[in-house]
């Protein structure tokens, strides 16, 4: 089984020079995000969340286990924030082996 996260329909989310801008909408508080949490975010939707950490650790050069707590705590914080919600699916069973 996969778990994917996404951002939820009712989350707006804006890029500007590396800088993002995240709330829920129509009455949420502006969430800014820099430097390591806007990197965490922008991972966060490209792939599964088991790989996140090796992603977030890949783009700065240190090693996994350096950064999974501060990536784990951060994600969390999100979900429980309602700006991100997690997705699991079945495996894919039809592609080969």
């Amino acid at each position: 089984m996969s778990t994917r996260l996404h951002r939820p329909g009712d989350v707006a989310a804006v890029e500007l020079d590396g800088v993002v801008y995240v709330a829920r909408v129509p009455a949420g508080s502006i969430q800014v995000l820099q430097g390591s949490a806007a990197l965490i975010w922008g991972e966060a939707h490209r792939g599964d969340r088991p790989g996140l950490t090796a992603r977030v650790a890949g783009q700065v050069g240190i090693a996994p286990d350096d950064v999974r707590a501060d990536v784990d705590q951060f994600v969390d914080l999100l979900l429980a924030q309602g700006l991100l919600v997690e997705e699991r699916s079945a495996p894919d069973l039809s592609a080969p082996a």
